[in-house]
């Protein structure tokens, strides 16, 4: 057993300056804040290129996060080597004023706009009376159109649901849900690691400068669940808050004394909502976050104090794997995937495009090129057949290759699907059909698509190209 494992893991918090934010942390939780500034979030666990937590104390002081991921993720979080960051944040989030309105993309949407997706959930660690949510559209038949009128005359707020929330409710926010955190709330956030968010309606205020803040209108319409209607609370379902696809929240309600065991082999985040709780000698305090390493969870159980405690256990599912779909793999060619689709997309309007014999081939290279991005974060897809769709990536991506799109325009992507159909192809022998389907975002079955273009590459482009890319692949 490492003796550096002994204890569970607490971090430095990260404190962020925002506009709505306040001084609760201070007067509430008795934590020591940055003087005079306005703390709307605390960061407590974190592991994004902007922000990383770092050990606050013990054997492993100093190290980050992201460090403690990256080389003893068997030990600390019990699992195996997956790409990405640290998959999880968890924030603290003082309003003191109303946030903005919001949502964030959809998985789908988000790779075409080169952002991240995210699922959230609100933990209400105090309400002041009165205190709002806004989530999702108070009626059906809301359209975009109507959203959109109404963001131009100020009065958004007339067609989003209000709940009046009471200390220890649960939101849960899925992407693609409306939402925002009202005045006089103490919030409790966990969600994907992401920070992707499009601002839609901001209350018609100011930011420090006097100036509107940046709004993101045409991300948020694309990104908004018009079906997302009068959305209620959590229900708990015994201790469980919630358990989805991304993570799994329960509450537990320890009497005076009383010790609780944590799951062996399975690390954990504690959150302490009334505490104290004490756990490997270490005494942690109302709005306390730490971290209890998976190789030693066995050894280290929860104790609540004379008084009782409740806390709230994060993890990860037991099947949880990264976002197949994932929009941080689109990121890195997030540019060129929207300037392909509105290079595409205009072509196809124009005289020279809407009578192009090759036309729905040609529409076909916005899709493909999703997904071989998608197909290359997804880890069910083998590395060899991952090194070949990277090669394919490579080629789509240059400005100069056998068809040279630069000087003909979008029918030179025509080489660029006829490789990616031969390389799909191939990597069918070695990967699962259905993931090919999963991540598809185009029309019809992907593997239809995939031998018609095959099928017809020959008079598409010319016998001798495609001897030529056979010869690319190997095949």
């Amino acid at each position: 057993m490492n003796s550096d494992l002994l204890e569970p893991l607490s971090f430095v918090p990260i404190y962020r300056d925002r506009i709505w934010g306040g001084r609760t942390l201070e007067t509430r939780l008795h934590r020591q804040l940055p003087p005079a500034r306005p703390i709307g979030e605390s960061w407590e666990i974190v592991d994004r290129p902007e922000a990383q937590s770092v050990v606050a104390g013990g054997p492993l002081a100093g190290k980050t996060l992201g460090e403690l991921w990256r080389t003893r993720r068997e030990e600390i979080f019990g699992i195996g080597d997956l790409p990405g960051p640290f998959p999880l944040l968890l924030k603290i989030l003082d309003a003191r004023e109303q946030l903005s309105l919001q949502v964030h993309p959809p998985e789908r949407v988000a790779a075409e706009l080169g952002g991240e997706s995210k699922t959230e959930m609100w933990y209400v660690a105090h309400a002041e009376p009165g205190a709002m949510l806004h989530a999702g559209l108070r009626s059906a038949g809301i359209t975009p159109p109507q959203l959109r009128d109404a963001l131009a005359s100020g009065t958004a707020e007339t067609l989003i649901h209000v709940i009046h929330p009471r200390s220890s409710d649960v939101l849960f926010i899925p992407s693609g849900r409306l939402h925002a955190i009202g005045a006089g709330l103490l919030i409790y956030e966990i969600q994907e690691n992401s920070d992707s968010t499009y601002r839609i309606y901001d209350w018609n205020r100011t930011g420090p400068d006097g100036k509107p803040r940046d709004l993101h209108v045409d991300e948020a319409m694309r990104s908004i669940d018009f079906d997302d209607v009068t959305p209620g609370l959590v229900q708990p379902q015994g201790e469980t808050l919630v358990s989805c696809r991304q993570f799994d929240v329960a509450r537990w309600d320890l009497g005076p004394g009383q010790i609780r065991d944590l799951e062996s082999g399975k690390f954990a985040i504690i959150t302490v909502l009334y505490g104290p709780v004490r756990c490997g000698g270490l005494d942690f305090p109302d709005g306390s976050f730490f971290l209890v390493p998976a190789a030693t969870a066995h050894t280290l159980p929860l104790q609540a104090g004379g008084s009782g405690a409740s806390v709230l256990r994060t993890t990860l599912p037991r099947d949880w794997r990264p976002r197949e779909a994932s929009a941080a793999a689109a990121s890195a060619h997030g540019g060129f995937y929207r300037s392909l689709r509105a290079q595409v997309t205009a072509w196809a309007e124009s005289h020279s495009g809407k009578d192009h014999p090759w036309l729905r081939y040609i529409l076909l290279a916005p899709d493909l090129l999703h997904l071989l991005l998608c197909l290359l974060a997804d880890p069910k897809v083998p590395a060899k057949p991952k090194t070949m769709l990277a090669a394919v990536l490579a080629y789509f991506v240059l400005p100069v290759d056998l068809l040279p799109e630069g000087f003909i325009g979008p029918v030179g992507y025509l080489d660029d699907i006829a490789l990616t159909a031969f390389a799909l192809n191939q990597i069918l022998n070695q990967t699962d059909p259905e993931v090919l389907r999963r991540h598809w975002a185009g029309d019809g079955d992907i593997l239809d698509v995939i031998q018609d273009v095959v099928k017809r590459a020959d008079e598409m482009i010319g016998s001798g190209l495609v001897a030529k890319i056979r010869e690319k692949l190997g095949i």
